[in-house]
């Protein structure tokens, strides 16, 4: 990630009260999905959904 990108990812959560990390992580799971072909990145929603979930509780 540039230094701009994460620049303005601070900003976003700053303004929302997220934490960087979140967007980080969600980045991290995009990237491994990313050299896929769509059938083999099927599980990328239910992923990205349980990450989320753990945040969430």
């Amino acid at each position: 990630m540039h230094v701009e990108e994460k620049k303005i990812i601070e900003e976003i959560c700053e303004k929302y009260k997220l934490k960087p990390s979140y967007f980080t992580e969600l980045f991290n799971i995009e990237k491994e999905y990313a050299d896929r072909n769509m059938e083999t990145r099927r599980g990328i929603y239910k992923e990205i959904k349980s990450k989320i979930d753990n945040w969430i509780r």
